[in-house]
């Protein structure tokens, strides 16, 4: 979804004629081609004949769950939640509703866009014959919840001000910041849930190379031959030896958002050795998570703690390097896939088959790391990774031989 530039000149068309702060404003997200107006748009002006149908009634869309909820309930729901509706650019996150006006002007046929309701309820049933075997009792769909907003959940950070992050291919860190929503520069704000009427907002800081970073070394590089090798590697070298590695392979994401940035590893000195680099890569998850991190500290709340998730936070050092950069204690609990657990726990709640306190009683710590860096060495390689950033935004624009 990030990597896809594809709908570029339609998000430089809405800049030119001044919509970049009327869809901030009204949807808490940037004008930006990692949003679904913009590909949208790209099918209704490039796919012949889909515009007419559009407007005619005669087709639908909606993102993936939308499509799965169609799926699962045999075509009998075309229905959406405030939070995966809230990642479109379409959602007036102050009023909750599609935004007719806004949606106009980007010329996005409203027509296509499912109903909405809140993340917690009945979206429908499931239809005879999409699970195997007979059915013998009815099967409600009662929760929808967006990726981060469903690991915001599922980390019980259900109050203003708790925060979790996810390392899965990217990274995102996602903060509640209560029933008002938040408009941070460098930063996206969306629903996290709505329940009863009653709305839930987070802000997210995107991070488009996280374990992707990982995936590079080991089939671009081939310097590893697997990503549990990382953590043995980074240990075995003193420090990281001068090296940053600043992961713009399709831009930065927050809090710079800058898609015109290349990747780029910084400090190569002839004592570099491949486990130099290794490491320089493992620590840039670290580095990314702390800028957005600092951003909203800075901001808008006092942090204490961070709650970690995704497949990465296995690795115990990467964990360690993450609580002393940012010299707070990071939490990971015992199962750290909290996205699927978060939304089958919402369903769950929606049908009463537990309550809020059996909930919290499930979250499990595994391992709380306390940091451990001294201030002086933490000043040090958080001035070398800003110096980095900098140094990889300032390089002029990939230029190929013709």
């Amino acid at each position: 979804m990030w990597m896809s530039k594809q709908t570029d000149e339609i998000i430089r068309r809405w800049s030119e004629i001044g919509l970049d702060h009327t869809i901030k404003s009204k949807t808490g997200l940037r004008n930006d081609s990692f949003f679904s107006a913009g590909k949208l748009r790209w099918i209704l002006e490039n796919v012949e004949g889909v515009e007419s149908m559009a407007r005619s009634g005669k087709l639908a869309t909606g993102t993936v769950e939308t499509w799965l909820l169609w799926n699962l309930t045999g075509g009998q729901s075309h229905v959406t939640d405030r939070s995966c509706a809230s990642r479109t650019s379409l959602l007036n996150i102050h009023e909750g509703e599609w935004d007719l006006e806004l949606a106009e002007e980007l010329g996005v046929a409203m027509e296509l866009f499912p109903s909405l309701s809140d993340s917690f309820g009945e979206f429908g049933e499931v239809a005879e014959g999409i699970l195997p075997g007979p059915m013998t009792h009815r099967i409600p769909v009662s929760a929808v919840l967006g990726d981060q907003m469903a690991g915001l959940f599922g980390q019980v950070c259900w109050n203003k001000g708790d925060a979790k992050n996810s390392y899965g291919t990217a990274g995102v860190l996602t903060v509640n910041v209560g029933d008002e929503p938040i408009l941070l520069e460098g930063m996206n704000t969306s629903f996290a849930w709505s329940s009863d009427g009653k709305f839930s907002y987070e802000s997210e800081g995107v991070v488009f190379f996280s374990g992707k970073t990982i995936q590079w070394l080991r089939d671009n590089l081939g310097v590893i031959t697997s990503a549990k090798q990382t953590a043995e590697i980074a240990a075995s070298v003193e420090d990281n030896g001068g090296v940053y590695f600043v992961p713009g392979f399709a831009g930065l994401g927050d809090p710079y958002w800058d898609r015109n940035t290349r990747g780029s590893i910084m400090g190569l000195q002839l004592d570099t050795k491949k486990e130099h680099i290794i490491r320089a890569g493992l620590e840039s998850l670290a580095y990314q998570t702390m800028d957005n991190f600092n951003l909203l500290s800075d901001t808008a709340f006092a942090l204490p703690s961070l709650k970690v998730d995704g497949g990465a936070v296995n690795n115990d050092w990467l964990c360690q390097f993450q609580a002393d950069i940012l010299n707070v204690v990071v939490e990971r609990p015992t199962e750290v896939e909290r996205t699927a657990i978060g939304v089958a726990q919402a369903a769950g709640l929606a049908i009463g088959l537990w309550t809020e306190n059996d909930l919290k009683s499930q979250w499990k710590l595994d391992r709380a790391f306390e940091p451990k860096m001294d201030s002086s060495t933490r000043e040090m390689l958080i001035d070398g990774w800003n110096d980095a950033v900098k140094a990889t935004r300032s390089l002029p624009p990939r230029r190929y031989l013709s």
